[in-house]
């Protein structure tokens, strides 16, 4: 069954980063490393990360698992029929333990707990109501996409 879910994803007119982006939404359910990241965009890794810092403010690690995050809560939201563990190998998370601990830190409540409060609160799946809170102040940094899971 396929299914498509809108999600936020960082704007950035940099052709590496979007080079990379595209990779990583093609390949979102596989193991990416940043040996990966840094050969689809055709430089080192070293090179990599201090582009990532300087315009994202981020490790292109810490950018991929966000992004992974982003799709997981746009996910839970999106189709409730899915378990939380189908939405975090969907992902490309490889264990449940680790799904549950980096969402709880991306936006503070747990998943199961995230996917009831955006029920009750009948926000079922506005487009930024699955931007984490520590980039709430700028909006304008995402860009929201249509991606296919499953």
């Amino acid at each position: 069954m396929e299914w498509t879910i809108v999600l936020p994803n960082f704007k950035n007119k940099n052709p590496i980063i979007r080079k990379i982006n595209n990779f990583v939404l093609l390949n979102l359910a596989s193991e990416i490393t940043l040996k990966d990241m840094a050969k689809v965009s055709g430089v080192s890794t070293f090179y990599l990360c201090r582009l990532f810092k300087k315009e994202l403010k981020i490790t292109p690690i810490k950018w991929l698992w966000t992004q992974r995050v982003m799709a997981a809560a746009a996910s839970l939201v999106a189709n409730k029929t899915f378990s939380l563990t189908d939405v975090a190998f969907s992902c490309g998370f490889t264990s449940s333990a680790h799904f549950s601990r980096l969402f709880k830190l991306t936006y503070g409540v747990k998943p199961s707990l995230f996917r009831k409060m955006m029920t009750e609160e009948n926000q079922i799946h506005h487009e930024m109501g699955v931007i984490p809170e520590i980039y709430k102040d700028s909006p304008e940094q995402f860009s929201m996409i249509e991606h296919s899971l499953f």
